[in-house]
This record gives structure tokens, C-alpha cells and sequence, in this order.
């Protein structure tokens, strides 16, 4: 992919915001058994927060999440989603579940600045619907509300 204009003055401007860790190392509620027969280990779920949407595209992120899966050094699995800012702050007011308990429980690990995430607001049965219905048609295709 070719982005429009300058690729380098475009990557200059790039930032991380945020890094958080979520789920349940953020909780305190992960399992790490991987000497039992089921083998099982929690991930560490790290959501990053770009300034930019075009910055969040996985081409710009494959090269990182390949290097924490095959690093011999990286023993627990890493889960990394890539949203920018703006995407992350409509998601959190139009109250997505998601979102909103990453902003409840996440353990804030790197921010440039203290620049706060929008609070969720409490949607109208109307909003509340459209939300749904947006959220069951990208999720379930075949679903109807």
C-alpha cells in the first residue's frame, strides 16, 4: 500500500498515544498453566492508540505482531489491536461494550501525554439501537434487529 503524499513525512508524524493492557492480566484474573494438559496461557491484551487512522492499518503493525509471536524471549502471547484516537473515542461514546471496559479496567502502560479518552455518555434508547444494530450486522452478517 502506497500512502498519498510523503510516506516519510507522514511516518514523521505518526504517534503512539496509548498503549493498554486489557482483559484479564488488567483484571488480575489470567491463567498461566502451561504445565497442564490443556496448556493453557492468558494473553497479554495491549490495545494501541495512534494519532492517526491511516497509522492504525495493519501493514504498518504486521512486522510488530510477528516479532511477539515468534520472539523466543516474548513467553506469554501478546494480542495487539491498532485503533486511532478518534476511532477509539466514537467508539467509547456511542458506549461499545468493548471499549468501555477497556477504559474501566485497562492498565495504562505509555501515554505522550495526559490527554484523556472520551467518557462514555448514556445513549438514548434510539442511539442505543443504531449501536446495535451497526455492532449485530459487522458481527453477525446474518442477523437482523
Amino acid at each position: 500500500m502506497r500512502l498519498e503524499g510523503s510516506s516519510a513525512a507522514f511516518k514523521k508524524r505518526g504517534r503512539i498515544l496509548k498503549i493498554i493492557l486489557f482483559g484479564s492480566y488488567a483484571r488480575g484474573t489470567f491463567v498461566d498453566e502451561p504445565h497442564t494438559m490443556k496448556g493453557y496461557r492468558s494473553d497479554f491484551d495491549i490495545l494501541v492508540i495512534v494519532n492517526s487512522k491511516k497509522l492504525a492499518e495493519p501493514e504498518y503493525w504486521d512486522k510488530a505482531t510477528d516479532r511477539l509471536m515468534w520472539d523466543k524471549g516474548v513467553s506469554t502471547p501478546v494480542g495487539l489491536i491498532v485503533h486511532g484516537a478518534r476511532e477509539v473515542n466514537n467508539f467509547l461514546a456511542d458506549e461499545q461494550y468493548f471499549f468501555v471496559d477497556i477504559l474501566r479496567e485497562g492498565i495504562v502502560l505509555y501515554e505522550l501525554d495526559d490527554r484523556p479518552l472520551a467518557e462514555p455518555k448514556r445513549l438514548s434508547p434510539t442511539d442505543a439501537l443504531r449501536v446495535a444494530r451497526g455492532t449485530s450486522a459487522s458481527t453477525y452478517p446474518k442477523s437482523a434487529i
